[in-house]
C-alpha cells in the first residue's frame, strides 16, 4: 500500500570490475626463428600468445590455464622442460600450477613460458695404440646453460702424455676444465703427445758423434758412417744387435745409445831384396 521511489543518479560499475584478462606467452630465450611451437600439433611459429578471462571473487590458479597441448622443437636440441616466469620469479611446472592469480594486481596477469633445452656432448679419448677399452664413447645429455667438467685422462706411462681436449671449433681444454653447454651437439677429442727420448751415437771409447731427441713410436732413420784410422766400420751396436750404417727403427720408450763397432785393419808386408840373393823373406807377411 505504500509506493516509494528511488532515483539512481549514476552507475559507476564497469565490466572490468568483474573480469580481467590474463596472458600466457610462449617464447624462447633465442632471438632467432629456429624454435617452433606446436599447438595441438599445428606449427604456430616461434612465439605463441594466449589470453583468457578471470572473474572477481573467484580464486583462479594457473593450473586451469596450462592444460594446452603445446610442444616445442629446435633443430637437434632435445626438449628438457618448461620454465615459468611470473611476478619476477622463476617457477617449475609443479610450482606455478599451485599459484593463485591476484585479480586486482595487474602485474600478476602475465605469465611467460620458456622451453629449456638439452644438448649432448661426447668425449672421445682417442687413445693411441689401442690403449683404451676399444668401446665407442656414449653421448652424454646435459641441460643447455649448465656447466660440465671434462674428464681427466691419465698419461700412458713412458709413452704418451694427455694434452687435453679439442672441440669442433679447434679450441683446446685441459683435463677437468669447466665447459658451458651451448650447442645441440659437441664432440671433444683427446689430444696426445708422444714422450721424447734421447738418441746418441758414440764410439767405443765414449766419444759422442751426435745426440738428438725423438718422440716415442716414431720411425727413426739414420745414415752415419764414422771413420777411424786403422779400422773399418762394421755397424752400430744397440742392445747386442748390430745395425748397418743406414737403417731405421721404431723409437722405444727409453733413451738409446748406438755404439760404433770396428774391425782392426791388417796389412801385407812383402820384401824386395833389390838384387840380393840371400836373406830376403820369400813370402809376404800380414
Amino acid at each position: 500500500n505504500d509506493v516509494r521511489y528511488y532515483q539512481c543518479h549514476e552507475l559507476t560499475i564497469k565490466d572490468s570490475d568483474f573480469k580481467n584478462t590474463i596472458n600466457i606467452i610462449y617464447q624462447d630465450t633465442y632471438s632467432d626463428t629456429d624454435t617452433r611451437f606446436l599447438l595441438d600439433g599445428k606449427d604456430e611459429g616461434n612465439t605463441v600468445s594466449m589470453s583468457d578471462t578471470i572473474h572477481a571473487g573467484i580464486e583462479e590458479s594457473w593450473a586451469k590455464y596450462l592444460n594446452k597441448d603445446i610442444k616445442a622443437k629446435r633443430g637437434e636440441y632435445q626438449f628438457s622442460r618448461w620454465k615459468f616466469l611470473w611476478n619476477e620469479k622463476e617457477y617449475s611446472e609443479n610450482e606455478i600450477k599451485d599459484q593463485t592469480i591476484d585479480f586486482y594486481n595487474d602485474n600478476t596477469h602475465s605469465l611467460t613460458v620458456q622451453p629449456v633445452w638439452n644438448g649432448s656432448y661426447t668425449c672421445d679419448a682417442n687413445y693411441p695404440e689401442n690403449q683404451g677399452d676399444g668401446k665407442e664413447p656414449e653421448p652424454i645429455i646435459a641441460e643447455v646453460g649448465t656447466k660440465i667438467e671434462l674428464p681427466t685422462v691419465q698419461n700412458i706411462d713412458g709413452k704418451y702424455t694427455f694434452e687435453g681436449w679439442l672441440d669442433s671449433e679447434e679450441k683446446t681444454y685441459k683435463s677437468g676444465a669447466s665447459y658451458p653447454i651451448e650447442k645441440a651437439k659437441e664432440t671433444f677429442t683427446g689430444q696426445w703427445k708422444a714422450v721424447p727420448y734421447e738418441v746418441r751415437f758414440v764410439d767405443e771409447d765414449g766419444t759422442e758423434y751426435s745426440k738428438e731427441t725423438v718422440p716415442y713410436g716414431n720411425r727413426y732413420s739414420w745414415n752415419r758412417t764414422p771413420s777411424k784410422t786403422g779400422y773399418t766400420f762394421k755397424g752400430w751396436e744397440l742392445d747386442k744387435e748390430l745395425y748397418p750404417e743406414k737403417d731405421n727403427i721404431e723409437m722405444p720408450d727409453r733413451n738409446i745409445t748406438f755404439t760404433a763397432q770396428w774391425s782392426i785393419n791388417s796389412y801385407k808386408i812383402s820384401y824386395d831384396g833389390n838384387g840380393a840373393a840371400m836373406g830376403v823373406p820369400a813370402e809376404a807377411v800380414e
